[in-house]
C-alpha cells in the first residue's frame, strides 16, 4: 500500500476523520463482474468498521488496514514507522490532528485509566498493605514508582508532574 493507490481507493476528510470509497479504477478488480459489484455496492459510500477494541478498520484488497495508519498515510505520504497516538484517547476519531507519532513511553501516558482503577486517578492507586496513595508512571515501558502518599490529592500532584516531566522529553 502506498499512497497514491490508497488515494484511487478511498477520499479522506481531515477534518471529520472519516474514508469514502471512491469509484475506484477497473484495473484493481480481477473481472468486470467485480469492479460492478463494488461500484454498485460500495462506491461513494462511508468504509471503516469499528472493532471491539474501539479502532476504525478498513480493508482494502483482502488485507485490513487500521484507520489511522491509513489516515497518516494519505496525508504524510507514509506510513508511521513509530506508535501512532490518538491524542483525546478516542480511538475512532481518526482526524489528523488528533493523531501523532509517539514513544511507547508517551503512548502509555496518554492511556485511558484502567478499567479496575478506583481512584479515579491515572496512576494512582490504593497500596493493600498500607492504605496510602501509591503514586506511579510508566517510562520506557517499566513503570516508576513515584512514592507513597497518605492523601489522594499528593499523589495526584506528583503524578501529574511526572507526566509532564517525561513528555516533555519524549518527541
Amino acid at each position: 500500500m502506498n499512497q497514491s493507490y490508497l488515494k484511487e481507493c478511498l477520499d479522506y476528510d481531515q477534518f471529520t476523520g472519516n474514508f469514502v470509497w471512491k469509484d475506484r479504477p477497473k484495473n484493481h478488480f480481477l473481472s468486470e463482474k467485480a469492479y460492478k459489484i463494488f461500484k454498485r455496492l460500495y462506491a461513494h459510500k462511508p468504509c471503516g468498521t469499528k472493532a471491539k477494541d474501539g479502532y476504525m478498520s478498513i480493508t482494502i484488497d483482502g488485507k485490513v488496514y487500521k484507520a489511522h495508519r491509513l489516515a497518516w498515510l494519505y496525508q504524510m505520504g507514509e506510513f508511521p514507522i513509530q506508535w501512532l497516538d490518538h491524542i483525546n484517547r478516542n480511538r475512532s476519531d481518526n482526524r489528523i490532528c488528533n493523531l501523532r507519532l509517539a514513544t511507547p513511553t508517551l503512548n502509555a501516558q496518554n492511556a485511558n485509566m484502567r478499567y479496575d482503577n478506583k481512584s479515579g486517578v491515572v496512576g494512582v492507586s490504593k497500596h493493600k498493605l498500607t492504605g496510602k496513595w501509591v503514586a506511579q508512571i510508566s517510562v520506557s515501558g517499566k513503570v516508576k514508582h513515584l512514592g507513597l502518599f497518605t492523601n489522594i490529592n499528593d499523589a495526584t500532584k506528583i503524578r501529574d508532574a511526572a507526566v509532564v516531566k517525561f513528555r516533555s522529553v519524549a518527541p
